[in-house]
């Protein structure tokens, strides 16, 4: 492993049973960067973030952050390195209130600053406080899932598909405060199928296919040659 990277995958490889789904699955992330994954469905996108985490098993080659072996730590303790994972299908536990929610898995009382800028940035959910989880909408959901991440003050947050089946208005809001985040300095690693999303919030996109990265290129050289990613994915940009 290399001193530089924040995050870093080293030929990894991970299966569902029998059906290797990553195979010498290699790339790395810079300390606050934003790097979208692109691929079609089934190469392996949200596996290799459940890899990431821990709740699939690395069969083979290594996981680094910030110089730790995620190999080697227990998936519940990954949270704790300064982690933040936001699932497809967001993640929340609908009988809980949006309060009981937020503050699962924070240790003790948040700062009062940090509490408050979570409200600021999703000011929907201090009015909801109350409500139960289930019964937010799809977007709702969503940026609970997020602002819950940013309690456990991470210093990377992991998002698989965040604006998938929700409202054009409230997609707006949740990509608005994603750059948000990341200017504050937190890493994003974002699963994105729609590619203008991934564009617009991350520096750096990388295409899967096959388990494996095929294309790695800054946002500015793609959009000065779209070409280049769009013969990856079989669309225009």
């Amino acid at each position: 492993m290399t001193n530089q990277h924040f995050l870093e995958l080293n030929n990894v490889y991970a299966s569902y049973g029998r059906v290797n789904v990553l195979q010498d699955l290699s790339f790395n992330l810079a300390r606050g960067e934003a790097v979208g994954i692109l691929g079609r469905n089934g190469v392996g996108k949200t596996t290799t973030l459940k890899t990431i985490m821990g709740l699939l098993t690395c069969n083979q080659g290594s996981i680094f952050f910030e110089g730790k072996n995620l190999n080697t730590i227990a998936p519940h303790k990954i949270p704790h390195l300064g982690i933040g994972y936001v699932p497809q299908g967001r993640g929340i536990f609908p009988a809980l209130s949006v309060k009981e929610n937020l503050f699962l898995g924070v240790k003790g009382n948040a700062p009062e600053e940090l509490v408050a800028y979570v409200f600021e940035r999703f000011p929907r959910l201090r009015e909801r406080l109350e409500q139960l989880g289930g019964t937010l909408s799809g977007g709702e959901q969503q940026m609970l899932s997020i602002a819950r991440c940013l309690l456990m003050e991470p210093k990377l947050i992991i998002l698989d598909e965040p604006t998938e089946g929700i409202m054009p208005k409230l997609v707006a809001e949740i990509r608005a405060e994603i750059k948000k985040i990341n200017s504050k300095g937190i890493g994003i690693l974002l699963i994105e199928q729609n590619v203008k999303t991934a564009l617009d919030l991350c520096s750096r996109i990388l295409v899967m296919d096959k388990g494996k990265i095929v294309f790695d290129a800054s946002t500015e050289s793609i959009l000065k040659d779209p070409k280049a990613l769009s013969k990856h994915l079989d669309i225009k940009i």
